[in-house]
């Protein structure tokens, strides 16, 4: 980000966000460690937050401008923002048998575990979230960030489990291991950090090494946990399958406006 545009965001921050109410954020989550603000500072590399570089320093949004109208509508933070490397958040506990409280509405009261997550990704401890591949999706956490609007998000890069991966019609190696294996994606994403729903575990090793702690016992005590050896490009592969389906769609809606208009010729 330049200076000349950091400046701006910054006089247009002071002058009229910050006047405005602001909600409380979330209080399920806690920032931990050092903060990086955006501006003046830089976003990550693999996490940018895109603006209209014609007209986001000046904070006007032409009718005519089809970028303005875009990036308005990007799933994404507001600027200015707060980056972190690591927060602690409460998320709801796996069911282990244990007997549950009753609420007194004919449900249970939810049980919550406190886990700290960070960009660093040590010792194999990943998010599940929501995303659209899935209610608990495991990923990679590239970056974080609390913006303007006291929001928290998330940017991230899905792991690909073998259903995933048969969608796409990805063929991986012949050695693939179905029940425990799974392929990081190089593409990352925006999301409000409100989608985790859990926590896994995958682990960064070879085939062989992964075997070799499964025989010995040794992998974590999570009913979730994967292991990672290889990178693709998702979004070739999904971006291929997703125009597949969109052809697949409009030729069932031709034939059945087709038989539709047969239909009523012969009526």
């Amino acid at each position: 980000m330049k200076e000349k545009e950091a400046r701006a965001e910054m006089q247009y921050y002071e002058r009229n966000l910050r006047k405005e109410p602001k909600k409380r954020p979330d209080p399920r989550y806690e920032i931990i460690g050092a903060r990086t603000h955006v501006p003046p500072g830089l976003a990550p590399s693999r996490a940018p937050v895109a603006i209209c570089k014609r007209h986001w320093p000046n904070k006007k949004v032409p009718s005519r401008c089809e970028r303005c109208k875009v990036v308005k509508r990007l799933l994404q933070p507001v600027l200015p923002c707060v980056f972190f490397n690591q927060f602690r958040a409460r998320v709801l506990a796996e069911d282990d048998g244990a007997e549950r409280v009753p609420d007194g509405q004919g449900g249970f009261i939810p049980v919550f575990d406190t886990i700290v997550f960070d960009t660093a990704n040590e010792g194999g401890l990943r998010p599940l979230l929501k995303t659209s591949l899935g209610p608990a999706t495991p990923i990679e956490i590239v970056a974080m960030a609390l913006d303007t609007n006291n929001d928290y998000w998330i940017n991230y890069s899905r792991y690909w489990g073998k259903l995933s991966l048969v969608w796409c019609r990805y063929q991986p190696s012949s050695d693939f291991m179905d029940r425990w294996e799974v392929l990081k994606e190089t593409e990352s994403h925006w999301a409000r950090l409100e989608d985790i729903v859990g926590s896994c575990f995958v682990i960064e090793c070879t085939r062989s090494e992964f075997k070799d702690r499964l025989k010995r016992k040794l992998l974590p005590k999570s009913s979730d946990v994967f292991f990672t050896r290889d990178n693709f490009s998702a979004a070739f592969w999904e971006g291929k399958q997703q125009r597949r389906e969109r052809r697949q769609r409009m030729r069932s809606e031709a034939a059945a406006a087709v038989e539709s208009k047969l239909q009523r010729q012969d009526s």
